[in-house]
């Protein structure tokens, strides 16, 4: 061998026989905010019994409280911080009878990381370099202090806060009593600017006050926290619908459904509700109590969508091979769009003239659209839903619902957002209100081009709007909180983009008064009850109650089980046993209703 590398591994030999490697105890300490600590250390040797004990001891705890631990080399111990008061905790770790032990076991340098509580007030003696809740020393052992303490907790100020915030949010929908609606975009407007106020200010208190861990800590109650911080929107959500109900039926066309109005209010704000604490509890609870108000809140979204869903959309059923389905087809074809079906709404309320297009390439039409509209009008107007069906569309609304997510993200990890929350919240939906807006008038021009009759879409417009009790004009600050434009607004674009005299749109609102001549027949719908028996439907009603109460929960639950016994912590735990649950539940709704649906469809082929 080369005798330049025999010198350079002789010489390597002998420093490492000059400076043996350091021995180091790795110490990690966390106080959480529901008044509990724990502590781990980690050391090369194996850890005796008496080691383990001694450690148990100097964080505070009971020799009985050390936990299972698979590794000789890791000792973890957990027990109940010492609480001054009902707002604070302390704990802490003392070294005079641990540190002959790590001396013993031949222990030269500590290195100690520690977790702080997401409190306002925390202080750490000894202070240490700290990046966000963490902070980090190593002492060598002839320099480790006698002891680490954490003393963290809130003031008066911050129950005082709380209690203004719940006070203001309850007494929030009572505007709805006060201001006076004169037309339905103004209720609307009002509904929409309420909600949005309510739904900030919250934020900011949770925010501010950090409400969650508070609450948990001054009642001792692990779910108080999300239980009085659920509690209070939902019962202004509930006050809020009960008034804005009030008002609608003052102002509603003769023979609308008050109690549709005021069910579909409610259940819109519940869902908003359930999401967005179900995402802010992600971040605000702790971690043993994280995956269990996850499920939670899943559970109870998909139960808001289940009675939105039966509370806003009567029986349908497929529009039957004939003219208007094949001149709809027609149409599809001709503006390039992929068209799966057509479906004929009905409702036991009435139901204005309306169409809608969903994201699964079917349209969906009231039967009083169908009835009451002429031929022309009814093809302007599905031309004009062909244009939602955009796939860009559906981009442009996940990019600001993602944009609203990431804030809130966000805002629990660098605390100089939290100012800016509200401001995000209220942007973000005004964003979408004027995202909703260039929408319209882009669908407006596009039914244009299709259909080539901007005449029919004005005059189809003028009956839906009167229908429907809509004014043809609204400006701001009424229009910043609709995602339509005024009708009036959208007649002149219409003129526009067809060539037409301004003088022809009066002329054409005065026509729409008379009732249209030439419709599509789609014959007398099939009576609901031989289609969709009340038995059938009650027994499919309470099928899906129970799913949406219980399946996310049992499926949720069963996926965390089995990736917890993989060994997987909380967040890949959360990352794939909410996509997995998320799955087998949307599977077993598609096997329930799958199999009502094809009873129904045999029902209706054999009529």
């Amino acid at each position: 061998m080369n005798p330049r590398v025999w010198a350079f591994f002789a010489l390597a030999v002998v420093a490492g026989a000059q400076y043996p490697a350091v021995q180091h105890a790795y110490l990690e300490v966390e106080a959480s905010a529901d008044g509990r600590q724990r502590a781990t250390l980690s050391l090369s040797p194996a850890i005796d019994t008496r080691m383990k004990e001694a450690f148990a001891r100097a964080a505070g705890c009971l020799p009985g409280d050390l936990q299972p631990e698979r590794y000789g080399s890791r000792v973890r111990v957990r027990c109940a911080a010492s609480r001054p008061d009902r707002l604070r905790v302390h704990t802490e770790l003392r070294f005079d009878t641990l540190a002959p032990l790590l001396a013993f076991a031949g222990i030269r340098v500590v290195d100690v990381s520690l977790v702080a509580p997401r409190m306002d007030d925390v202080n750490i003696e000894p202070p240490m370099p700290a990046s966000g809740l963490y902070h980090h020393a190593s002492y060598s052992l002839d320099e480790l202090p006698e002891k680490i303490a954490v003393d963290a907790g809130f003031g008066p100020r911050h129950l005082r806060n709380l209690a203004a915030g719940i006070a203001g949010l309850l007494l929030l929908p009572f505007i709805l009593a006060v201001l006076r609606a004169r037309n339905i975009p103004q209720l609307y407007a009002l509904v929409q600017a309420t909600f949005l106020a309510g739904w900030t200010g919250w934020t900011w208190i949770l925010a501010r006050t950090q409400a969650w861990t508070l609450c948990d800590l001054a009642s001792g109650i692990r779910f108080a926290g999300p239980l009085l911080l659920v509690a209070t929107p939902l019962a202004a959500v509930w006050v809020g619908s009960q008034l804005a109900a009030i008002q609608y039926a003052r102002i509603a066309p003769e023979g609308s459904d008050e109690a549709a109005y005021r069910r579909s209010k409610f259940w819109i704000g519940a869902l908003i509700v359930f999401l967005f604490s179900t995402i802010v509890g992600l971040f605000s609870a702790i971690e043993s109590s994280q995956l269990g108000w996850t499920w939670a809140g899943i559970a109870a979204t998909v139960l808001c969508v289940v009675q939105l869903y039966r509370s806003s959309r009567g029986g349908s059923y497929a529009l039957p091979e004939g003219p208007l389905r094949a001149r709809i087809f027609a149409l599809a074809a001709q503006a390039g769009v992929r068209l799966r079906g057509v479906t004929i709404l009905l409702g036991s309320e009435r139901r204005p003239p309306a169409a809608f297009a969903t994201r699964w390439g079917v349209i969906l039409l009231t039967e009083s659209l169908v009835r009451n509209l002429s031929r022309r009008e009814v093809d302007a107007v599905v031309c004009h839903e062909f244009s939602h069906m955009n796939p860009t569309r559906s981009a442009g609304m996940a990019g600001i619902y993602v944009a609203v997510v990431a804030t809130v993200m966000g805002a629990q990890f660098a605390p100089g957002m939290i100012q800016a929350l509200p401001l995000a919240i209220v942007g973000s939906v005004l964003l979408f209100k004027a995202w909703r807006r260039s929408e319209e008038r882009k669908a407006d021009r596009d039914s244009v081009r299709w259909s080539r009759d901007p005449e029919a879409l004005i005059s189809g417009l003028t009956r839906g709007s009167r229908a429907a009790g809509m004014p043809l004009e609204w400006g701001p600050p009424v229009s910043w909180m609709i995602g339509h434009p005024s009708t009036a607004e959208r007649f002149r674009l219409i003129a526009q983009a067809g060539n037409l005299p301004g003088s022809r749109i009066a002329e054409l609102m005065e026509q729409a008064t008379a009732e249209a001549a030439d419709r599509y027949e789609v014959g007398d719908s099939v009576s609901q009850e031989a289609m969709f028996p009340t038995i059938l439907k009650q027994r499919l009603k309470t099928r899906l109650a129970l799913l949406a109460l219980g399946g996310p929960a049992i499926f949720g639950f069963a996926a965390t089980w089995i990736l917890r016994k993989a060994g997987l912590g909380t967040w890949p735990v959360i990352a794939i046993a909410v996509p997995a649950a998320s799955a087998a539940f949307y599977a077993c709704y598609e096997w329930m209703v799958g199999g009502v649906r094809e009873n129904v469809r045999r029902r209706w082929l054999a009529r």
